[in-house]
């Protein structure tokens, strides 16, 4: 169904899987496959039986200075379905979406202070960095309006913090939000019709 030519350093496609995850559910059915002298790591979707949504995902899972830059030999599966491109010099690269696609949840937070349970009490959100394989700098916790502008108030290295000493006035409502960034200054979305205003900078 596809063909791709020897040409800018490509030599010989090395076949892989058809993506099962649920970290990427936009490219549930899509096919990844490699080429063993560039390394670029791209998909494809079949339909009618003709190869379409064509994509190279080189840059957003191999990042220059690239990694995987000694013959790409391989892709793996895990049991939950998500994927790993293997090279001959033995480094394994797990397929990740962007972090900026991840939004941070409290939800199934375990013990007594789930997060915004009790505004001045612990607060405590997910692990992102164990939930999503990105390796995360600090957490920002905004405070503004629902579906509005927000202001940060807060950063830390932990998933949690001990809550807002601030008290809205009668008739205002506070709403909160807590994202995630990276060593690359990439931060976790905020979630749809919000925007961020002040980021929060490291603690």
């Amino acid at each position: 169904v596809l063909e791709s030519p020897q040409t800018s350093g490509a030599c010989s496609m090395t076949g892989g899987f058809v993506y099962r995850g649920c970290r990427i559910s936009n490219l549930q059915g899509h096919y990844f496959w490699s080429d063993f002298c560039d390394g670029r790591i791209n998909s494809f979707l079949i339909d009618a039986g003709v190869a379409t949504m064509q994509m190279d995902w080189t840059a957003t899972v191999d990042p220059a200075p690239r990694i995987l830059t000694n013959s790409m030999t391989s892709f793996g599966r895990d049991g939950e379905g998500e994927l790993y491109a293997v090279d001959r010099g033995g480094t394994i690269l797990k397929l990740v979406p962007p972090l900026s696609d991840f939004e941070v949840s409290g939800t199934g937070v375990l013990g007594p202070d789930m997060f915004l349970v009790n505004k001045t009490a612990q607060w405590t959100w997910e692990n992102l960095q164990f939930n999503s394989s990105h390796p995360i700098r600090y957490y920002s916790i905004y405070s503004g309006k629902p579906n509005g502008n927000f202001d940060c108030i807060h950063s830390t290295g932990q998933t949690r913090w001990i809550g807002d000493p601030a008290n809205p006035g009668p008739g205002v409502l506070f709403a909160y939000l807590v994202t995630a960034t990276n060593f690359d200054d990439v931060e976790t979305s905020g979630g749809g019709g919000r925007t961020l205003n002040s980021a929060c900078a490291a603690p």
